[in-house]
């Protein structure tokens, strides 16, 4: 939930921005990683990276 409303915050704060600074590109390096992420989440059932607040779930990645 806490990850939800960060995310939402996140959103929020970069609408207001102008849109092409928001605008980034990434590469396939990305998506493949975050395939990665959802395929172990679906697999095992728990989340790959876990803890009790956000800034411990980035160190640890």
């Amino acid at each position: 939930m806490h990850t939800m409303l960060y995310s939402l915050q996140e959103y929020n704060r970069k609408s207001n921005d102008d849109p092409k600074v928001s605008i980034q590109s990434y590469g396939n390096e990305i998506d493949v990683w975050s395939e990665g992420i959802i395929l172990i989440i679906l697999l095992c059932g728990v989340p790959l990276f876990w803890a009790a607040n956000i800034l411990l779930i980035v160190s640890s990645i």
